[in-house]
């Protein structure tokens, strides 16, 4: 950092020296320079030295930069579930949870159809990647996937109401939907560009993205686009989600994740419980109609009728699943006996069934010990993963 503010400083320092010179040796009356001018030139490059002074020895030790200023330094996110600082009042949190649970209500309605509809595997990991080159938090990449899957359920219903309003033959409508999803292919990488933009902006903003840096994302990604379309694309996808952002499902996680303290649930570490929570949560996004094909095997092995007639709803539940990517986190951390006693308490705060949120964990670690090892290589009680599995249906 010195050296960056040494090779900053240096060229303002010659130049002020040059003046100096310039002044000593009567070249102002030769040149016929203004005196005006000349002092102008002067203050400025005084007050340049003295701006950068300020800047890189009082601001920038103070800030936490997403650029390589200092270094390969990664910005770490991690939250401080030990600081008291933020805790809130137990009338508050009550009432903050009774909203939580509304607005998952909401959710889970709006959504149980089109919920992650538009959004395969391969198009979260394509967020999930450009989110992680720019080293965004994780809020950003959930968000950002929620996002852009409600403006596609908008926008492509919106087109097809469109084209069958026109006085046209079935031919000339079946032309024009294909020319239609033509042009909405060639703009997905804008969308989802867009869609990280206002997602960083509400939950990053004073590191939020601008139409300069989207524009030159875009051209990287091999889709040059302007920075007053990039405006048009953010305005038409607010107006498309009526100007309502999602929740970010790491919410309900970090929610639960700190109430459990009233609990007399301690947890020795609650980092690295939520570290675990959102790489399970990255898996639900990826995976997650593979996870609800897995919890429908799992029930319907269970000879109990009372299980069998069940049936979980999890599309759009995401209250749900942050306290089974809890669970999950917490299985992996401290073992399966103390989730099984931690999930009853997660039941009790969120008023959801703690028979749900374990189904829906061992479905979890199940799909992963099957299908993707090396997932779970990280956590050796999830590797075999049988135990949890075992003692929760016997």
């Amino acid at each position: 950092m010195f050296l960056h503010f040494v090779s900053q400083i240096i060229p303002s320092l010659i130049q002020c020296f040059f003046l100096c010179c310039f002044l000593t040796k009567g070249g102002l009356v030769a040149k016929r320079i203004e005196w005006t001018t000349l002092c102008q030139t002067s203050v400025w490059s005084i007050q340049k030295i003295f701006l950068k002074s300020i800047f890189y020895f009082w601001i920038a030790p103070h800030r936490n930069w997403r650029t390589k200023m200092d270094g390969d330094k990664s910005p770490t996110f991690a939250r401080n579930f030990l600081d008291p600082l933020g805790d809130m009042p137990g009338p508050y949190l009550d009432d903050f949870f009774i909203f939580l649970k509304d607005s998952n209500k909401v959710n889970k309605q709006s959504n149980q159809v089109s919920h992650l509809s538009y959004l395969n595997r391969r198009g979260i990991d394509y967020i999930f990647t450009i989110c992680a080159r720019l080293k965004m938090p994780p809020d950003v990449r959930f968000v950002a996937a929620l996002i852009f899957d409600r403006y596609m359920s908008v926008h492509v219903q919106e087109a097809h109401l469109f084209i069958n309003t026109l006085d046209m033959t079935a031919e000339q409508k079946a032309e024009q939907w294909t020319k239609t999803q033509c042009n909405i292919i060639r703009q997905l990488s804008l969308r989802v560009v867009t869609a990280i933009q206002i997602a960083s902006k509400d939950n990053y903003y004073h590191d939020s993205l601008s139409n300069a840096v989207t524009a030159k994302i875009l051209l990287a990604v091999g889709s040059p686009f302007t920075p007053r379309a990039i405006i048009r694309s953010e305005m038409r996808m607010l107006r498309a989600i009526d100007y309502v952002l999602p929740f970010s499902p790491i919410t309900y996680i970090e929610s639960v994740l700190k109430t459990l303290d009233r609990y007399d649930i301690n947890l020795e570490h609650p980092n690295v419980i939520w570290e675990h929570a959102v790489l399970f949560l990255d898996v639900m996004f990826s995976f997650l109609n593979e996870i609800i094909a897995q919890l429908q095997t799992n029930l319907a092995n269970i000879t109990s009728q009372t299980l069998t007639s069940r049936k979980i709803p999890v599309k759009g539940d995401w209250l749900l699943i942050g306290c089974s990517c809890l669970t999950c986190a917490i299985a992996c951390v401290y073992g399966f006996e103390r989730a099984d006693a931690v999930s009853a308490t997660i039941g009790k705060i969120t008023s959801i069934s703690s028979q749900d949120i374990v189904d829906l964990s061992v479905a979890t670690i199940h799909f992963i010990n099957n299908e993707h090892q090396e997932v779970g290589k990280g956590c050796d009680e999830c590797t075999t993963g049988q135990e949890f599995e075992k003692r929760r249906y016997d």
